[in-house]
């Protein structure tokens, strides 16, 4: 403790180490909610693709697969957002994505799942298990709609 000569109530003094380290910790929270609002967006994105080929589908193996694949990711994506706001405070900006519809939609889930799979560990440390559990449930999500989407016509 330190007292100011200007003014008599102590204060406490925080060494160069110790405002460097809250100044990190700072700058980490802003990267981690940054990365976590593009991953939130990729899962945005994911649903709204799913929702439209769903419309447009004529097989009704696909359009279950979407259908399932759409109310599910919105439901995971909400979780995964309040979980993680629980621990490092609120997502400041979740961007509006844009990715061109074309393609087969296995094959762009399949790339925004890679999208996901490389964020998840930079936006999340592996040690917030809470969190993590989450993406994973979101991960197997993808996964089992690439496999009905490719299985069953």
């Amino acid at each position: 403790m330190a007292v100011d000569v200007h003014n008599s109530r102590p204060r406490l003094v925080l060494s160069n180490r110790a405002n460097c380290s809250h100044f990190l910790k700072y700058q980490q929270k802003i990267m981690n909610t940054s990365l976590m609002g593009r991953l939130i967006a990729v899962l945005f994105l994911s649903r709204e693709l799913a929702h439209r080929e769903h419309l447009r589908t004529t097989s009704y193996a696909k359009h279950i697969a979407l259908n399932e694949f759409y109310d599910g990711i919105i439901e995971l994506a909400d979780s995964i957002a309040e979980a993680f706001q629980g621990r490092y405070g609120v997502i400041d900006s979740i961007p509006m994505l844009d990715a061109p519809a074309t393609g087969d939609i296995a094959d762009v889930l399949e790339g925004q799942l890679a999208l996901v799979e490389q964020l998840r560990y930079t936006a999340v440390d592996k040690q917030q298990t809470a969190v993590q559990n989450l993406i994973d449930e979101a991960v197997a999500l993808y996964l089992s709609t690439l496999y009905k989407l490719r299985t069953f016509k």
